[in-house]
């Protein structure tokens, strides 16, 4: 790996124009063309479970009314997605018909992840009661879930909540399973010169060593954190092959043995490795995590293998990936959520490191 880039340009300010552009009375339409709404595409649980934790966290960060009604709206999508079984549709078209009897793994993940976000930013309110019983009807799938970032995601929403509810020990132990699961993942597959739980990499790759950030930081179990040390110190050198971030591409991923494909790069790429380093920097103490991200963050601005910004100041919008010729001008929901959560959990982060210097009495 190359020298990381250390400059970094300013982090722009949270606009929710956008977001609410993309929303409608049903929750957040799918995709866009340029900056319209593209209704033909409908709506996805996945992206109404990202706009429920973006919408938490701008409520948290002072945004008001507006971003609570908006959560509001987010959860109803997720409550209504919820199947008799705990399990989540995913795909609904405009006209409001599910498309599907099931959702993907993937997709009963970030739903479990964003009901604890709920419980845990909003302590005694209507929503998180709502959230609560949502997360105890889903709980009995969660040992049922074979795909790694399904799991990731699961474990992510259990350590929010065994975190705030240390008495959940129905949780502690779900997450501890899936912590094992993904351990014996990495024991299997890993080996001299690749550190990785399966023989891709693919999409949203930070959050697996991410949930083993978090699996540690519930248990303390040190074998959970020197796979997520290991594995994360692999995917950077990886995808920060000359100092600046250059994401796997989606046109045929990286397996191992095999070529890297370098396009298409993803904006949720990016913000999963935002996450998966300040995570990183919160278990561990170390402040290059923090770097780290701010670095994985400056993708998103030009600091890039195009010198392109994906984010567009006019909107508000996030275009929709990074190709050979340039960006892909849309601005769909996946690339809006990925940089407002990279954007807010920096934030976030920096705020707390902020409250933690003064109560120290450093600066």
């Amino acid at each position: 790996m190359g020298r990381i880039e250390m400059r970094h340009l300013a982090r722009p300010g949270l606009k929710m124009e956008h977001l609410v552009r993309m929303t409608d009375c049903t929750g957040m339409i799918q995709h866009a063309v340029h900056s319209l709404p593209d209704r033909f595409t409908g709506y996805t649980t996945d992206d109404n479970a990202r706009a429920l934790i973006a919408a938490l966290k701008l409520y948290q960060q002072g945004f008001g009314p507006e971003a609570l009604r908006l959560a509001e709206g987010y959860l109803s999508f997720l409550h209504y997605a919820q199947t008799d079984s705990g399990e989540f549709r995913n795909f609904m078209g405009y006209e409001r018909r599910w498309l599907e009897s099931e959702g993907s793994e993937d997709c009963f993940g970030r739903a479990l992840w964003a009901c604890a976000q709920t419980v845990t930013s909003l302590p005694g309110s209507p929503l998180a009661r709502v959230a609560g019983r949502m997360m105890d009807k889903s709980m009995k799938n969660v040992g049922d879930l074979g795909s790694v970032r399904g799991r990731a995601f699961a474990l992510m929403g259990l350590h929010d909540l065994v975190s705030f509810h240390p008495e959940q020990n129905r949780a502690y132990h779900l997450l501890k399973n899936l912590a094992e699961s993904l351990a014996e993942d990495y024991r299997s597959t890993s080996d001299s010169g690749w550190y990785w739980f399966e023989d891709m990499l693919t999409y949203s790759n930070g959050i697996l060593p991410m949930a083993m950030f978090l699996a540690y930081s519930a248990t303390g179990k040190r074998r959970f954190l020197s796979i997520a040390v290991e594995s994360l110190a692999f995917l950077t050198e990886v995808v920060f092959p000359r100092g600046v971030l250059h994401l796997v591409g989606n046109k045929g991923w990286y397996r191992r043995g095999g070529a890297r494909a370098l396009y298409d790069e993803q904006p949720v790429d990016a913000a999963a490795m935002v996450l998966a380093c300040l995570a990183a920097g919160k278990v561990t103490g170390k402040p290059e995590y923090l770097h780290l991200a701010e670095c994985s963050f400056q993708w998103f601005l030009g600091r890039n293998s195009q010198n392109r910004a994906l984010y567009e100041p006019t909107t508000g919008g996030c275009y929709d990936g990074l190709t050979p010729d340039g960006v892909n001008l849309n601005q769909g929901a996946e690339s809006l959520l990925a940089y407002m959560l990279a954007n807010l959990s920096l934030a976030e982060s920096r705020s707390a490191a902020g409250t933690t210097a003064a109560r120290s009495g450093t600066s």
